[in-house]
């Protein structure tokens, strides 16, 4: 809640406006993608609100890497590192947390991972919580460097869409100058040498989307990456109290 309240407050009055949010049927979406089922509920059980946050704590780490080379501020690149630490922290947890749950929680991690790697067309950027009947708690490429993802690629899990689009969950896109998924072809994955994630293959779905885009660092275009990075963050602000506890 705190990154939530930060990334509105720094940028004054080139903050964006909150995009209109259905958050009910956004993770559902996003649970079909994964082939969880149509009527994924994240407030059913602790369990199911671990699964929710998985969806979208590993994508806020990806957004903060890809969008570091992005950001030319050296206040705002300070800033997006330690959001991005406290969310390797919290995506460690969760992955810790689902791995000890058993098999079936593993299975269903690694079907929301291998959507996650479908959707953006890298393919190499995502990693299940266990890979080759082993955990997984920490993905990162073969230099134990953790994976980044364009602002286009963190849009297109946003949207659930592999292709070029501009709403997706959010029932009328994201505001601010960076709306606009890169498609399936676009370039900018640095997860070279990854090993894919296990798991059920997607099942596209329409409308598209979960999470809440918060361009509020960045408006009028101003240090880019940091649009993509908070298109996850204000999510975990919305669905998240204190102490990372389900209201």
């Amino acid at each position: 809640m705190e990154h939530v309240r930060f990334f509105r407050s720094a940028p004054g009055g080139a903050a964006v406006a909150q995009p209109a949010i259905n958050l009910d049927a956004s993770f559902k979406a996003a649970a079909k993608a994964a082939g969880l089922g149509d009527n994924f509920d994240p407030y059913a059980s602790d369990q199911a609100f671990l699964r929710a946050a998985f969806v979208f704590e590993d994508v806020g780490v990806t957004a903060f890497k890809g969008a570091a080379p992005l950001i030319s501020n050296k206040t705002y690149l300070g800033a997006a590192a330690g959001v991005l630490a406290v969310a390797a922290y919290h995506a460690g947890l969760i992955r810790t947390t689902l791995y000890g749950m058993g098999i079936p929680a593993q299975n269903d991690a690694n079907a929301i991972s291998k959507a996650r790697g479908s959707l953006d067309g890298v393919g190499t950027d995502d990693q299940g919580i266990s890979v080759n009947s082993t955990s997984n708690i920490v993905p990162s490429d073969n230099n134990g460097i953790a994976f980044g993802r364009t602002p286009g690629h963190v849009l297109n899990i946003v949207y659930l869409n592999p292709g070029t689009v501009t709403s997706g969950g959010f029932p009328n896109g994201v505001n601010g100058t960076l709306n606009q998924s890169g498609g399936s072809a676009s370039s900018g994955g640095t997860g070279s040498g990854a090993t894919p994630s296990g798991g059920r293959a997607p099942v596209p779905v329409g409308p598209p989307a979960a999470g809440a885009a918060e361009a509020a660092l960045v408006g009028g275009g101003r240090e880019a990456g940091v649009v993509a990075a908070k298109s996850v963050d204000t999510l975990q602000g919305r669905e998240v109290d204190n102490g990372d506890q389900p209201r």
